[in-house]
């Protein structure tokens, strides 16, 4: 695996998936973002090979690139630079059951990640990435709806997560 960077876009799986949808009809983009999501959340194997967990992480990414916190996880260099139609709704939490697998059942690129320098960042992202995507499978707005953001008020606003990274340095792995 290539990779230069802790992002979803930063590795040679998920630069490649950009280039791909990038080529990819307009009207199967989508598609194509929801078949890297299943091929990780439909899986109910022990063990996630690497190349689909990176592909599912850029996928999750893209969900929510149009949502209050969903910008950190883009990439103006490796992302896709052709258009990504509406993300529906429902693709939330196929991409938040993708994420949970990830931080919780055995995969290649997690155990790649441990032994990393930057392997505690990466796992601080992708933790990150499961609370955004959470908040969103929380509330009833949809994903590019005008005034979105004033409309998510209250407890259903970004949980805090900056002090979960600490746990990270434990061991966690």
């Amino acid at each position: 695996m290539g990779k230069w960077g802790y992002g979803p876009f930063d590795n040679d799986g998920a630069a490649d998936f950009a280039g791909d949808l990038d080529a990819t009809p307009l009207s199967r983009r989508i598609q194509a973002i929801r078949a890297a999501l299943a091929s990780v959340a439909g899986d109910s194997s022990p063990h996630i090979d690497g190349g689909r967990a990176e592909l599912a992480i850029a996928a999750a990414a893209l969900t929510v690139r149009e949502v209050e916190g969903g910008g950190e996880f883009q990439s103006a260099t490796w992302g896709p630079n052709g258009e990504i139609p509406q993300i529906p709704k429902e693709l939330i939490p196929l991409a938040l059951e993708a994420i949970s697998r990830l931080l919780t059942t055995s995969n290649d690129l997690r155990d790649d990640w441990s032994v990393e320098e930057e392997g505690a960042e990466w796992l601080v992202m992708l933790r990150r990435l499961k609370a955004v995507l959470d908040r969103e499978s929380t509330t009833g707005v949809p994903l590019s709806a005008p005034g979105a953001e004033s409309q998510k008020q209250g407890p259903q606003r970004a949980r805090p997560v900056a002090h979960e990274d600490e746990s990270i340095q434990e061991g966690l792995w």
